[in-house]
C-alpha cells in the first residue's frame, strides 16, 4: 500500500525535495560489518507555516536567530552552491504553495502534536511556507543539534509558526515541539531518542498479510533509520520498543563490534527516562537483552532516503521468522503463559455458540481491512502429543479466505504439543473456532466470553 505523498524534505542534498510517497522464511541477509554507521553529516529539514502571516519579518529574524544560537554558522540561500558544513539554509516559497503544500486537515489526526482542529484549518490558508535546513559534520549532532531545535522553537514562536518536521513527517505547535523536541533533550548530551523520531507501521501492499514498522528522522542524527519486516498486529507495540532500544543505543555507541550478533542491553542505555521506560511492565525471567544481526534494509516507496538498516532475529529458537522473533522478545522482555484445566459447561457452549454467530460478520470486517490500531484473534483445538484431547489456544488471523481454512500466526506456546511454539503459522478449520477476541484500535476489546467463563471454575492452572 503506498503512503500518503506529504509536504517535506528528508534528504542528504540541500534543498532536495523527497516525495513520501515476503517470504516467511527469507534467506539470511548479509550483516553489516563492524564500524560506524554513521554518515558524514546530519541533516534537518524543518518548514513553518503561519496563520496565516508571519508576525515579524522571517528572513531578519532567522538570520538573528542562528547568530544566536548557532554563532560562525554561515547561512544561505543558494541552494546550487551552499557552503560546507556547518551551514544554515534559508527557502521562502509564496502561497499559493506548489513545493510544500499544507497536508490535508485530516492528517494533523495523526500526524499533528498539540494542534487544535482550528489551527489545522487556519495552517491551510497559509500565505508562505518558509524552510529552514540544518546540515552538520556527525560530531555536531548533538551540541549543535540542540541548539538548532531551539532555534526552530524559538523562530515559531516570535513568526507565530507551525512546525512540520520534514524527517518524521509530523507538525507541532510551538508548545509540543518545546516538550518533546527540546525539553527532552539534555544542555549537553544525547536527547531521548523516541521523542525525536516517529514509527510508521504499514502494509508493504495490499496483498500481503504483514506490517512492516521503520522509523523516521534518524538522519538528523547522521544515523540510519532502523527497519523491521514480517510483523504480525499484535507484534507491533513490542517492536517498536525492541526499534526504540536499538535507535537509543546506535546514539549513545554508533559504532558495530559485530553487525552479526550486536547485543543490545536495557541497562546500558544511558538515558534515564529511555532506559525506565524500556523496563516497564517486564515480565519473569526478563533477561533486558537482545541479540540481533543488523543487515541492509531495502528501501520501499515512501521510506525515508536514508541508510536504512534491518533488525534481523536469526538468534532465536524456531524455524520461522515469526517464531525467531517470538522467542527473543519473549526473553528480552520476559513471558508467562498458563494452561488451566477446563470444562465445556452448558453455559461455556453457549457463549460459544454466540461467538460462532458473530464469526461471518468478523471474517467481513478482516477481508475489508481491519483499522490500523486494531487485531482479531480466533481460540481453536489443537491436538496433544499424549492423546489427552486438545489444547486451546489464540491464533492471530493473517488471512481469512472465503473458502478453506483461516491462516494465522500462534500466540500461544504449547505445554503438550511438541512441534510447536508461538510465532508458527498454522491453519485453523472456521468449523473448529470457539471463540474470538477482536482488539480495537482505542484499547477495547470484544469478545472471549468463554474464557471469562472459565477463568471463574476451579480447575488446575499451570503456568510456563
Amino acid at each position: 500500500m503506498i503512503r500518503k505523498i506529504v509536504p517535506g524534505v528528508s534528504a542528504v542534498a540541500y534543498f532536495t525535495l523527497s516525495l513520501i510517497g515476503v517470504c516467511e522464511t527469507a534467506p539470511q541477509s548479509k550483516p553489516l560489518p563492524p564500524g560506524d554507521l554513521r554518515a558524514e553529516t546530519g541533516f534537518y529539514s524543518l518548514v513553518f507555516y503561519y496563520a496565516p502571516d508571519p508576525a515579524t519579518e522571517v528572513r531578519a529574524l532567522a538570520e538573528k536567530l542562528v547568530q544566536e544560537y548557532l554563532p560562525g554558522v554561515p547561512i544561505s540561500t543558494d541552494a546550487t552552491n551552499p557552503p560546507r558544513a556547518p551551514f544554515v539554509g534559508f527557502l521562502e516559497e509564496m502561497a499559493p504553495l506548489k513545493t510544500y503544500p499544507v497536508p490535508d486537515a485530516g492528517y494533523f489526526e495523526h500526524a499533528g502534536h498539540g494542534l487544535s482542529a482550528k489551527d489545522a484549518e487556519t495552517m491551510q490558508k497559509t500565505s508562505r511556507a518558509t524552510r529552514l535546513v540544518f546540515v552538520m559534520p556527525k560530531d555536531d549532532a548533538w551540541a549543535k543539534g540542540r541548539s538548532f531545535s531551539e532555534l526552530a522553537f524559538e523562530f515559531a514562536r516570535q513568526s507565530g509558526a507551525y512546525i512540520w518536521d520534514s524527517a518524521t513527517r509530523e507538525c507541532f505547535s510551538t508548545v509540543a515541539w518545546k516538550e518533546r523536541r527540546v525539553d527532552s533533550w539534555p544542555a549537553k548530551g544525547i536527547p531521548e531518542i523516541p521523542n525525536q523520531i516517529t514509527i510508521h507501521l504499514y502494509r508493504p501492499d495490499d496483498s500481503s498479510p504483514y506490517l512492516r514498522a521503520i522509523t523516521l528522522g534518524m538522519e538528523k542524527f547522521a544515523l540510519p533509520d532502523v527497519v523491521i519486516d514480517q510483523l504480525t498486529r499484535s507484534d507491533s507495540a513490542s517492536s517498536g520498543s525492541v526499534i526504540n532500544l536499538v535507535c537509543q543505543s546506535l546514539a549513545e555507541r554508533p559504532k558495530l563490534t559485530s553487525g552479526t550478533r550486536e547485543i543490545f542491553r536495557i541497562p546500558d542505555i544511558s538515558s534515564k527516562s529511555v532506559r525506565d521506560r524500556l523496563s516497564q511492565d517486564l515480565k519473569s525471567g526478563a533477561k533486558l537483552e537482545i541479540p540481533l544481526a543488523l543487515v541492509e534494509g531495502r528501501e520501499l516507496e515512501g521510506d525515508p532516503k536514508n541508510h536504512l538498516v534491518e533488525l534481523d532475529f536469526r538468534h532465536g529458537e524456531g524455524r520461522t521468522v515469526a517464531e525467531k522473533r517470538n522467542s527473543l522478545l519473549s526473553a528480552l522482555w520476559g513471558a508467562t503463559d498458563s494452561v488451566q484445566d477446563t470444562t465445556h459447561t452448558p453455559e461455556v457452549l453457549a457463549a460459544s455458540a454466540r461467538a460462532k454467530a458473530r464469526l461471518p460478520e468478523l471474517a467481513k470486517l478482516f477481508v475489508a481491512g481491519l483499522p490500523p490500531g486494531s487485531r482479531l484473534m480466533l481460540k481453536a483445538p489443537f491436538k496433544r502429543d499424549d492423546n489427552g484431547g486438545n489444547e486451546w489456544m489464540w491464533v492471530e488471523v493473517m488471512r481469512w479466505p472465503e473458502s478453506g481454512p483461516v491462516e494465522g500466526i500462534l500466540k500461544n506456546d504449547p505445554f503438550y504439543i511438541s512441534t510447536l511454539r508461538a510465532g508458527a503459522r498454522v491453519e485453523v478449520k472456521a468449523a473448529d473456532i470457539f471463540d474470538y477476541l477482536f482488539y480495537r484500535k482505542d484499547g477495547s476489546r470484544e469478545g472471549n466470553e468463554t474464557g471469562d467463563l472459565i477463568s471463574k471454575q476451579s480447575g488446575r492452572v499451570r503456568e510456563k
